[in-house]
């Protein structure tokens, strides 16, 4: 007899999830009209003329390798867009990703960035998910920024590292324990230490 063939979905192992725009937010934070002022001179005195920008192809945006031959690629290789729009120059316009190595300028740059995004005063339940004073801990379940959920599976080096297993992929990721906060949304779940669970 004829069998009916089943339809199968297509396998999202090793596909990176999707970013739910519900959970995307948005922080603000204000600059006193001095400390605006020092912000745009330091970004200002940069000389940017020398590092590659992104170009436009047939209107969409291509990246510039700045040293004539492709980088890193890929899914999981997660790139910047930095849009520079400063007071009587004309608009500048960079793309790398987390591998490349970044002119001096472009990196001072970033770091007045990095700064500013400092500055930014999280909501009352702490930062992007993570409760005041959140500290790892092995057991801890972690919605990483793409969605995907991974669990620190152990220490490593002197408690300065974290091993993390993807609970819905087959991934390690290994991060310092200050990264946490920034490659991750928010805690998920948490197992009650011995001490917590005493009466």
């Amino acid at each position: 007899g004829h069998r009916p063939q089943q339809e199968l979905e297509p396998s999202r192992l090793g596909q990176p999830e999707e970013l739910d725009p519900e959970r995307l937010k948005l922080y603000l934070a204000n600059l006193e009209p001095v400390e605006l002022e020092r912000t745009l001179a330091r970004l200002a005195a940069e000389d940017l003329s020398a590092t590659p920008q992104e170009v436009e192809h047939r209107g969409q945006a291509a990246p510039v390798d700045p040293f004539g031959k492709s980088g890193i690629t890929g899914t999981w290789v997660r790139t910047c867009r930095l849009a520079l729009d400063l007071p009587r120059r004309q608009p500048k316009r960079f793309r790398f990703s987390e591998f490349d190595s970044l002119s001096l300028p472009l990196s001072r740059v970033l770091a007045v960035a990095e700064e500013l995004s400092q500055r930014i005063e999280a909501p009352e339940e702490g930062r992007l998910g993570f409760p005041k004073d959140y500290q790892p801990r092995v057991g801890d379940v972690l919605r990483h920024l793409d969605g995907a959920l991974y669990e620190i599976v152990r220490w490593t080096t002197a408690e300065q590292g974290l091993e993390l297993r993807g609970l819905q992929q087959p991934a390690t990721l290994y991060l310092l324990r200050d990264a946490v906060t920034q490659q991750f949304a928010g805690l998920v779940s948490r197992e009650q230490s011995a001490a917590e669970a005493a009466p």
